[in-house]
């Protein structure tokens, strides 16, 4: 008996180009930590949330899965955003 088997394609250059714009993203949330206050949390959260979506959808391929288990993913993230709120209040930096 003769088995074939499939190889999947090469995504290793997509994954580098992933973690080139997550690099980016992290280096523009430090900048703008330590460089001015203005709606710091909104604009944190909201990076926070895109480099959440790519991690979760592509090194976690739950682009892949049902929206049940999508709709869990996000509902933690959600639920996070309070205690955000309250670090940032602690700090005062709101």
């Amino acid at each position: 008996m003769m088995f074939q088997i499939k190889h999947e394609k090469d995504n290793s250059k997509k994954y580098i180009q992933i973690a080139i714009f997550l690099s980016i993203i992290t280096l523009f949330e430090v900048a703008l930590f330590y460089t001015t206050n203005f709606n710091l949390p909104a604009i944190l959260i909201i990076l926070s949330f895109i480099k959440f979506v790519i991690v979760v959808g592509f090194f976690m391929n739950l682009k892949f899965e049902k929206k049940l288990l999508k709709l869990f993913f996000l509902l933690g993230f959600v639920l996070s955003i309070p205690f955000i709120f309250i670090l940032f209040l602690e700090r005062n930096i709101i």
